[in-house]
């Protein structure tokens, strides 16, 4: 027999999956605004109240480490939204490799779930365990986001035009000798993340035992939230690969809304460090000292590229510039004897 549902617990992730579902219109506008809504409304609760979403999902109390690890998970979803907004007017010419990450990301993360929820609740240690409730929550959510993202890879469909259009700007940029690409910075900055994946999801204790107070000793939920933080960078990596085959406009797009993710991050590892109630442990710097080099180096890519729009735009002006007039080219006609 299915367990009871409480409507309380499991509105907010149903509400969240009908916007989903609605994302897929076939009307391209309202089709990018609902995919912003969603990342807003679920980026903002995760932040903001993420004991409101997953309050009811678990046997017991979550303690103030569960609700901070949650935290982590809004300001990603904020950064897609913003990456969504800045490109809404200019769809990506690439843009399967953007759900793909997600559907890739969804995937992983309901995968983790589910065999997580089952380890516990085989296991006979003490801590946490999954609800009744849990299973029609988080996991709903994640198999609803895999199957959306998943439809909208299928669906897109490449222009030959668009392709030959950047390609030609690129070949452009690289014959009248304009500022370097940023191409090794982005494989750089996937390297990083594909790092960050790989040590958050193998070794989520023993980053958590390193970095938090004693008091708060992980347990398998706390490896959850942590192997998740660690899935969500999955996607960075895989956008930042192919981030070099993007207009420079989606490139500066991508790029401030990596800025702006990184920089709830640090706001959260400051707040982890001195906030009302202290997470980290005081020998341990090390999460916002992370967070702040790499905003910095975030922002040296973004200024590389508003360096190379600039040479772009001067070029175009001199070019405008050297285009005689009518006026000009009587003036220059000799005249006749």
């Amino acid at each position: 027999m299915l367990p009871e549902v409480s409507p309380s617990a499991a509105l907010p992730f149903w509400g969240l999956g009908a916007l989903l579902l609605a994302s897929l219109s076939r009307l391209e506008t309202r089709r990018r605004w609902l995919q912003i809504g969603f990342h807003t409304l679920y980026g903002l609760a995760m932040l903001l109240c993420p004991r409101l979403l997953h309050g009811s999902s678990f046997i017991g109390n979550l303690d103030a480490a569960h609700i901070f690890l949650l935290r982590f998970e809004g300001p990603l979803h904020l950064g897609f939204a913003f990456f969504l907004y800045r490109i809404h007017e200019e769809p990506l010419r690439c843009d399967p490799i953007v759900p793909f990450a997600k559907a890739l990301v969804a995937f992983f993360s309901l995968f983790t779930q589910l065999f997580i929820a089952y380890y516990v609740t085989e296991s006979k240690k003490k801590g946490l365990k999954p609800s009744s409730q849990y299973f029609y929550c988080a996991p709903v959510l994640a198999a609803l986001w895999t199957l959306v993202e998943a439809v909208r890879v299928y669906r897109h469909e490449r222009t030959s035009a668009t392709e030959v259009n950047v390609l030609c700007q690129r070949t452009q940029r690289c014959i009248e000798g304009l500022p370097p690409n940023v191409d090794n910075f982005f494989l750089l900055d996937a390297g990083m993340a594909f790092l960050y994946t790989f040590l958050n999801y193998a070794y989520p204790s023993q980053i958590l035992k390193l970095v938090f107070k004693r008091e708060f000793a992980p347990d398998t939920i706390h490896n959850l939230f942590c192997r998740q933080f660690g899935i969500w960078a999955l996607f960075v990596g895989i956008v930042s690969i192919a981030a070099p085959n993007f207009t420079v406009h989606h490139q500066k797009a991508y790029v401030t809304s990596r800025v702006m993710t990184q920089g709830l991050f640090f706001v959260l590892n400051v707040y982890g460090h001195w906030g009302a109630e202290t997470i980290y442990s005081h020998n341990h710097i090390s999460p916002f000292m992370i967070s702040g080099f790499y905003i910095t180096f975030l922002l040296s890519i973004y200024y590389k590229l508003k360096r190379t729009v600039e040479s772009e735009t001067s070029n175009e002006v001199v070019e405008e510039n050297d285009v005689p007039t009518e006026d000009e080219e009587e003036t220059e006609k000799p005249k006749s004897q």
